[in-house]
């Protein structure tokens, strides 16, 4: 399609800087190394499905205990 050879696009996946300037805003705000990042963002993945079946649980009557 010509719309897509006129948008311009890098070879990367996404934009270098941006990904930098994201980078060094997110260092900046959360000064934890790589490995207290992912201990963090597991944290969160994991208690996100489980707010959702706490709150579900709550709203249908909870459970029979």
């Amino acid at each position: 399609m010509v719309l897509f050879r006129l948008l311009p696009h890098h070879a990367d996946a996404a934009d270098p800087e941006l990904l930098e300037a994201i980078m060094e805003r997110i260092d900046a705000i959360v000064p934890l190394g790589p490995v207290g990042m992912i201990i963090i963002l597991t944290a969160f993945i994991l208690a996100v499905p489980l707010l959702v079946l706490f709150i579900y649980s709550r709203y249908r009557g909870g459970a029979d205990t």
